[in-house]
């Protein structure tokens, strides 16, 4: 494909005029062209639409510059009773759920030039036969330099590159009033060594921070770190959540335990790395325009959320 027949939305940069973008799935080319690009221009990302479902240029591009990233699958929305037992009340197929997200939106927060997406959908609750629905949102900013967040009347550090992510939901269909809601999303990273991204099922203790006693800092392994409050927003009062990190066989689990609520249940963590190689690049964030059904092994573009840190950022984000 030339650059005269790329769809208008495509984001064109000024490439070799023999630079090629793959259309299938396979890694790209490390032809000398394509190194000279990477080695000698400051713009690492390519940001635009996948070409096909199964195209991810993204993800190819950073494996071909050996970044490090880590990568979050959404993989539990469910109940449990006041015990923590599963009440049988979940969103079923949470991870397959249609969605659409928001066009990119630039803006300053308190001096901080940030991108932010948005993803919303409607997740079914229960069982097919009486299911319920719950309004489902989330959104993405990259922070370009040192910033901060509000998560309700709590204040959260943004590094440069990090990625700030929110969830929202609107009325859960509770079974009862002392059940909880719990969300979970699974976490895969991959150093700058690796040529394959690896899952760490080894139990990761939250780390309270010294400064703010109501952050937790979660080391997801090979420099990424989660850090997470230890308050959400419910109902607009800001109260105190549980967390934690399961061992499982396809991976290590983060997981946040939400009270019972009625209306609004808001939670703003923050994605980054402590490796001293992430610095301001003006990266943007790609996103897919429209989510699909989740399936890591073909694409990242799928209704997978994907977050890539290291260098420079990248957020490939799905439900």
């Amino acid at each position: 494909m030339n650059e005269e027949s790329l769809p208008e939305k495509f984001v064109k940069l000024a490439l070799p005029v023999d630079f090629e973008f793959m259309q299938d799935n396979a890694p790209i080319h490390k032809t000398k062209i394509v190194q000279d690009f990477f080695d000698e221009i400051a713009f690492y990302i390519l940001t635009h639409p996948p070409l096909s479902p199964d195209l991810n240029p993204i993800e190819h591009v950073w494996e071909y510059m050996y970044k490090c990233y880590a990568k979050l699958n959404l993989a539990r929305l469910y109940e449990v009773d006041a015990t923590g037992q599963d009440a049988s009340n979940k969103a079923e197929n949470f991870n397959k759920a249609d969605g659409v997200w928001s066009a990119p939106v630039s803006s300053s927060r308190d001096g901080v030039n940030t991108t932010t997406y948005t993803y919303s959908t409607v997740v079914a609750v229960g069982k097919p036969k009486d299911a319920k629905t719950a309004q489902f949102n989330m959104t993405a900013v990259v922070y370009d330099t040192n910033g901060t967040a509000w998560n309700g009347n709590q204040t959260v550090n943004v590094a440069a590159g990090a990625i700030k992510f929110s969830i929202s939901l609107g009325p859960w269909p509770f079974l009862a009033d002392t059940n909880k809601l719990r969300f979970g999303v699974r976490v895969e990273t991959k150093s700058k060594n690796e040529t394959t991204p690896k899952s760490k099922g080894e139990k990761h203790e939250g780390k309270r921070d010294p400064k703010n006693g109501k952050i937790d800092r979660m080391d997801l392994g090979d420099t990424m770190y989660l850090d997470s409050p230890a308050q959400a927003v419910v109902d607009g009062a800001n109260v105190e959540i549980w967390s934690n990190v399961d061992a499982s066989p396809d991976g290590a689990i983060v997981q946040w335990e939400f009270p019972h609520y009625t209306n609004t249940l808001y939670y703003d963590p923050v994605l980054g790395s402590t490796d001293p190689t992430v610095t301001d690049t003006g990266a943007t964030t790609p996103v897919p325009t429209t989510s699909k059904p989740n399936d890591v092994a073909s694409t990242s573009y799928a209704a997978v959320w994907a977050m890539t840190v290291c260098a420079a950022i990248v957020a490939t984000a799905g439900l």
